[in-house]
């Protein structure tokens, strides 16, 4: 469940352009919520993944991304 609140943490900093990344980092960000909604979309398309039962070869995409989401938040609170 952290996975999934992190990430959308990153998601919707990265969405309001505000993550405090680098350019190098918010590079890799955007790549990696790219191939994960290209494989989302391609599920959803084929309707081979109705229970996310094959998720495993985004998984290391989403740990990246729910750590960056978490260290966006960590930055954010050490600022305020």
């Amino acid at each position: 469940m952290p996975l999934y609140l992190f990430s959308s943490i990153a998601l919707g900093l990265w969405l309001t352009a505000k993550t405090g990344l680098g350019r190098r980092e918010e590079a890799v960000v955007t790549l990696l919520f790219g191939c994960v909604l290209i494989f989302a979309l391609f599920h959803s398309v084929t309707q081979l993944d109705y229970d996310w039962c094959y998720r495993l070869p985004i998984l290391p995409h989403l740990i990246v991304i729910a750590a960056t989401g978490f260290a966006m938040l960590c930055r954010k609170r050490a600022h305020s």
